[in-house]
């Protein structure tokens, strides 16, 4: 059976063994067969649904190619990211671009690449407007909502994102006459990191109806991008996403949306599991009566440890000798650098001894290209991948 997370199965030991004795600590191991398995679960649960990958969880190019491969869309949300899919040869027609301050510059690429873009304000759509102006291909834009009542931790709705219904309104009547843009949908994603199936399905019926009362005002829409939000559990004993528990619903959210194709993105949800993070112990001590483990990388190797959403406890293994060692002292694990925030873990059973491994799981999303790599000017972490070796400075 194909597995859909990265564990301390023996293989993966092994693996971590061999590349610690080759690379230098830290560094990130992916596994992309869990990957692509955590792709066909998804689409298995959304049947009838486009898939997009969020390229901002981990814009690696093999993760990139392979949700490609595997017929998924790639959502955007910077210059960079385009670029990258570019790079690595993905149809751009089959993106979307995202994000509240998008520049002339980045609007410019998107639309020469033929990239679907999502509003976010009027002055946005005024400034595509301008730059479309005498284009002989159309360009495809949807427009963003913000919409209240979303359930969720990480809720997108009442900050910065979106429109509120008036502005929409306004939107649409400037896209009534602007001959060079095609209103394709509207895009709502309202929430992050959501664990309960029935919030992801409360916060898609709340989109759907907002489309519902436009499609009644005269602007239906050819397709709603739900977002998605799909959460995984980061800390020891923390559920997981029921995907079974959507499927019964799914039917019902497509229709309400009145004939129109439904979208969602994933990316936390797709790479999180797929990949993890290697440190090795540099120090042992203790200070009045409080232990401590040290190891050689911490909130510089990981966006996950640091930031407003920074967690604290995430899953993980010592390892030594391709061998989980469990039990131990309590201890605070911390990282390298010259600050208190670089705490990984509190008064935490840990047996490790000098040079033994600590390897976080669920580290493929949201990690190396979210962390504050360049503070205190440590060496970046390599990425390891679990089938070939094959690393990417």
């Amino acid at each position: 059976m194909t597995r859909l997370v990265l564990g301390p199965d023996e293989a993966t030991l092994q693996q971590i063994k061999l590349a610690a004795a080759e690379k230098d600590t830290p560094f990130y191991l992916y596994d992309m067969e869990v990957f692509g398995a955590r792709v066909e679960a998804l689409r298995a649960a959304l049947p009838g649904c486009d898939l997009y990958y969020s390229a901002k969880a981990n814009p690696h190019p093999n993760m990139l190619s392979t949700a490609a491969a595997m017929g998924c869309g790639i959502e955007l949300a910077s210059l960079g990211e385009l670029n990258a899919i570019v790079t690595a040869g993905i149809e751009p027609a089959r993106t979307v671009l995202v994000g509240p301050a998008k520049s002339e510059r980045l609007i410019a690429a998107a639309i020469e690449q033929d990239v679907t873009v999502v509003v976010e304000s009027e002055n946005e759509l005024l400034r595509i407007i301008r730059l479309a102006t005498g284009r002989t291909r159309s360009v495809q834009v949807m427009l963003r909502l913000n919409i209240t009542g979303a359930r969720g931790g990480l809720r997108m709705s009442g900050h910065q994102f979106g429109m509120s219904r008036s502005q929409i309104l306004t939107c649409l009547e400037l896209l009534s006459t602007a001959r060079e843009l095609s209103f394709t949908g509207y895009h709502g994603y309202l929430a992050s990191q959501l664990l309960s199936a029935a919030d992801v399905i409360h916060n898609a019926k709340l989109v759907v109806d907002v489309v519902t009362e436009l499609r009644e005002l005269g602007f239906p829409a050819t397709n709603i991008d739900l977002g998605g939000g799909f959460g995984i559990g980061y800390a020891q004993g923390e559920k997981e996403l029921d995907l079974a528990a959507l499927q019964p619903d799914i039917p019902h959210v497509q229709s309400a949306a009145g004939g129109a194709q439904l979208m969602f993105e994933s990316g936390r949800f797709i790479a999180g599991p797929a990949g993890a993070l290697v440190c090795r112990v540099v120090d042992i001590k203790t200070i009045d009566n409080r232990r401590f483990v040290l190891l050689d990388g911490g909130m510089n190797a990981s966006g996950l440890f640091g930031g407003g959403n920074g967690m604290r406890n995430l899953n993980h293994s010592v390892v030594r000798d391709a061998t989980v060692v469990t039990g131990g002292t309590p201890a605070n694990i911390c990282g390298p650098l010259c600050t208190p925030m670089d705490r990984l873990a509190t008064n935490v059973p840990c047996a490790a001894a000098i040079d033994d491994l600590v390897v976080w799981w669920n580290m493929g999303a949201y990690g190396l290209t979210a962390a504050p790599v360049d503070f205190l000017s440590f060496p970046h972490p390599i990425e390891v991948f679990h089938d070939q070796l094959a690393i990417r400075l």
